[in-house]
């Protein structure tokens, strides 16, 4: 009895710091200040990007890049009722996704370096794209 008491006990010590998404969770702030990044960065490249904005646009960008780079480390929310076999398979994808976002967020950040807004629409449009096709593997949906 008293094993299981503390079997039970050292499990709970450890549940927080598994890294499942949730609103509370540093997933889910990572993905919070990815958007909060995202939103402006988005709207002014498409609004009709200004030369002047660069800057911005890549403060924004390089806030996304590291974000996501700390975001590839935790698991996505779903995954905490998952099979190990499916949370393992899932991890693996979610982690190539990510892999796959940041690159693509590096592409943005050169081309706004190298001043070529019009591909840096094209680019941003793109990880739009991505992040919605995202959510819709690794979100779980909301209950009203």
């Amino acid at each position: 009895m008293r094993t299981r008491i503390l079997v039970c006990l050292l499990a709970l010590s450890l549940a927080p710091q598994l890294s499942f998404a949730s609103e509370a969770s540093p997933l889910g702030d990572r993905m919070e200040a990815i958007g909060d990044a995202f939103k402006p960065l988005y709207r002014g490249l498409m609004a009709g990007p200004d030369s002047d904005q660069i800057e911005q646009y890549l403060a924004w960008t390089r806030t996304i890049k590291a974000e996501a780079t700390k975001a590839r480390e935790h698991a996505p929310a779903m995954t905490a009722e998952m099979s190990e076999v499916d949370r393992t398979a899932m991890v693996k994808d979610y982690t190539a996704d990510m892999d796959t976002f940041v690159k693509k967020v590096e592409a943005l950040e050169k081309a706004l370096v190298a001043g070529n807004l019009t591909q840096a629409q094209v680019l941003v449009k793109g990880l739009k794209a991505a992040r919605n096709d995202a959510h819709g593997k690794y979100q779980e949906e909301e209950e009203e």
